[in-house]
């Protein structure tokens, strides 16, 4: 921070309008006290000063004089990004402070968003490390980290420094360029962050839709220059390509473009590298600890083991008919050379629906095709739900297809 000098400001209406940047607990008014003669309040671009009735300051004041501190981002570094824990003042800082979140307001962190500094492989490092693995218990958290546009121009160069910077995490949502509005400039992943909120909130906080090919409020995509940078689809598709995000001016107005988090295309797991699918693990795992974090340390009896089972039972299959859930399973085919990839994924997970959605306790499904896929793989993916899976090739006849599914709930 940086001291002010003192100096006067205009009263207007009762109000005395100061720089965003002011520290409000640093505001000093010569001859006067805050609560009894004024209150301070952030609202808009400004720290507002109002005059207290019955206070000390005279209605027919004109100027007051106060000095503040103020913000002084230019001497903000990684380090102070990054933080730590201070051994001497025993207090966290930085992104350490993200597993105090939920301690102090009983809310999970599911975006991790740093602009202007996640560029940096010191910081993305850190942001991917808190998101993987949020109180050591909540997984699922996305880091959205901001490819450098002073370094990359062009969007062929993209990929090249992703590898460099060794950005390649399920964690991890990579963006380019940066955005802009009228005569402001942001970085893509505030953008994204924000709509990535807003999609949750219309689905009731579920992140089962994918952000992508929905609107930006945005009016142009450019450089830390202010260069601008207008991508056609088959450009915007091969950043997709790569696992990175980016916006598109196709139909209509500019989109965000992209489903894939930076661990693709070298995993090509989608419960790993689709966005909404992997954000959606993440949430029912989260549900699942939110809403059974009190049985811990009960007496383990069969009976509280049902019951566990069965309200999970029953909670999955009624999110199973919600449309926001669904679409967990309806992946968005593109016009490129993708969609017989996103083709057999549709199968795969067409499978995994027709197992969860079984009302009974144990489940026998069978598959067969390009569903017929990696048994390691379902295994996997329902270990995320706690559900074991045993699979077994049966040889009698009314099971005609080669593979099996035994979900022991």
């Amino acid at each position: 921070k940086k001291s002010v000098a003192e100096q006067n400001y205009p009263v207007a209406d009762g109000k005395v309008l100061l720089p965003l940047e002011a520290l409000k607990n640093t505001v000093k008014v010569t001859s006067y006290t805050a609560g009894t003669d004024y209150e301070l309040f952030y609202e808009g671009e400004n720290l507002i000063l109002e005059v207290l009735d019955g206070g000390s300051i005279p209605a027919e004041t004109g100027e007051l004089t106060i000095t503040f501190d103020a913000v002084d981002p230019s001497k903000i570094n990684e380090n102070d990004i990054i933080g730590g824990f201070d051994t001497s003042t025993k207090k966290y800082s930085g992104l350490e402070l993200i597993d105090k979140v939920f301690p102090k307001y009983g809310i999970v962190p599911d975006l991790i968003v740093a602009p202007g500094w996640s560029d940096k492989s010191n910081v993305a490092a850190v942001m991917t490390a808190k998101a993987d693995a949020i109180n050591t218990v909540f997984t699922g958290a996305k880091a959205l980290i901001d490819a450098d546009t002073n370094t990359v121009r062009h969007y062929a160069d993209v990929p090249a420094w992703k590898k460099a910077q060794n950005m390649n995490s399920k964690a991890e949502i990579l963006c380019w360029p940066m955005f802009g509005l009228g005569d402001r400039a942001f970085h893509a992943s505030v953008h994204a962050a924000g709509l990535m909120g807003k999609t949750d909130s219309d689905n009731g906080g579920c992140p089962a839709e994918s952000p992508s090919n929905k609107s930006l409020q945005i009016d142009r995509a450019m450089l830390a220059d202010g260069t601008t940078v207008l991508l056609d689809l088959a450009q915007a598709n091969y950043l997709n390509s790569n696992g990175i995000v980016t916006a598109l001016n196709f139909i209509g107005s500019y989109v965000l473009w992209g489903d894939e988090t930076a661990c693709f295309p070298a995993d090509t797991d989608v419960k790993n590298y689709f966005i909404s699918v992997s954000r959606m693990f993440g949430w029912v795992a989260r549900s699942v600890i939110l809403t059974y974090w009190s049985k811990i340390d009960k007496k383990m009896t069969r009976r509280l083991i049902d019951s566990i089972v069965d309200s999970v039972n029953i909670w999955l299959n009624g999110v199973m008919v919600c449309p926001p859930f669904q679409s967990l399973f309806s992946l968005a085919v593109r016009t490129s050379s993708i969609e017989d990839r996103v083709s057999r994924v549709q199968h795969k997970l067409f499978a995994l629906r027709q197992i969860l959605c079984e009302q009974s306790c144990v489940t026998i499904c069978h598959v067969k095709g390009l569903a017929a896929f990696d048994t390691a793989h379902v295994q996997r993916t329902f270990a995320a739900f706690g559900i074991k899976v045993l699979i077994v090739d049966l040889a009698r006849a009314d099971f005609a297809a080669p593979t099996h599914f035994f979900l022991c709930l």
